[in-house]
């Protein structure tokens, strides 16, 4: 019988001209999530594959409302 898989994939990071994110696995007892991280803030996120489903699912109209909230959120004075 085999040993387990320990070893987790490579570092993933992504840019574009407006954003720097780094994604990397994180290991949750038998479970793996993606921890994603904007370089830029410092602000993190853990997706455990469920979350990333129901992203994948999601109809790309409800995402570009989640980013406008976000982005008014962040817009708004304080």
């Amino acid at each position: 019988m085999s040993e387990p898989e320990t070893s987790l994939p490579p570092d993933i990071v992504l840019r574009n001209e407006f954003s720097l994110v780094h994604l990397r696995y994180s290991r949750r007892g038998e479970s793996l999530s993606l921890l994603v991280t904007d370089t830029v803030t410092g602000n993190e996120i853990t997706l455990d594959s469920t979350e990333l489903e129901t992203l994948a699912r999601a109809p790309h109209e409800s995402f570009r409302k989640l980013l406008r909230e976000i982005d008014d959120h962040y817009d708004s004075p304080e």
